[in-house]
């Protein structure tokens, strides 16, 4: 087996994340701990009013994660709670939410995804590097004892081709190792399958009819014409 290009130039990401309008109109917060200096921005209605940090619905592997760096953080000590989502449907629906009436969200998130390709969000740094080594140790262990502040993984995301491919079609092989695309154009292209109820072919034309500036990349110029032609 071979690797091709990364599929997702950034890899599958995760993290806390808040909406753009805040982080245009509060530029200073780039970090979780920023965040956490303003609890008068993160109360929404919903969660009574109080400064609130969004976590995944229980079962999720991402509810282990931010509980234990929300204690890591001492994110109580500035009064924020963390308010778990009973389902991955009402956690979009609290950012959703929180778009509709310019409130402030702070929470676990992930894309690419079709939500982020409707809702312009911003990822925050947690400040530190990510450590494999203290992950495993405490930061995916339910009720870990003595969390420590921690990064997300970054997924690798890549097409992997057969070796007897690899070797019968080297001018396949060019294209998926030109074939990488950013998390902000796939969770476009997933919210407008979404919002249209559109299946994999018709997502696949709306891509190609509305992105050639990022697919012509990929192919040699004789090639990128002759897919321009046929769409």
């Amino acid at each position: 087996m071979a690797f091709a290009a990364p599929l997702l130039s950034e890899g599958g990401v995760q993290g806390w994340w808040i909406p753009k309008f805040l982080a245009d109109a509060h530029p200073s917060i780039v970090t979780v701990q920023e965040a956490l200096k303003h609890p008068e921005l993160f109360a929404p209605e919903e969660a009574g009013g109080v400064p609130a940090v969004f976590n995944c619905p229980e079962g999720w592997a991402c509810r282990v994660s931010t509980e234990n760096l929300f204690r890591a953080l001492d994110g109580s000590a500035n009064g924020f709670e963390l308010v778990e989502a009973a389902s991955g449907e009402a956690l979009d629906a609290s950012i959703a939410r929180a778009f509709e009436e310019t409130q402030g969200w702070l929470g676990y998130y992930w894309a690419p995804t079709a939500l982020l390709g409707e809702y312009d969000m911003v990822k925050l740094s947690f400040g530190v590097e990510f450590s494999k080594q203290e992950w495993d140790r405490c930061t995916i262990i339910p009720e870990c004892a003595d969390p420590k502040l921690n990064a997300y993984p970054v997924s690798a995301v890549y097409t992997l081709v057969s070796g007897a491919f690899v070797e019968s079609y080297p001018e396949l092989m060019t294209y998926f190792n030109n074939r990488s695309w950013g998390n902000g154009t796939v969770s476009e292209v997933l919210a407008w399958m979404s919002t249209n109820n559109a299946g994999n072919e018709a997502g696949a034309r709306h891509f190609l009819e509305n992105y050639p500036d990022v697919w012509k990349a990929w192919l040699s110029e004789d090639v990128a014409v002759r897919v321009e032609q046929a769409i």
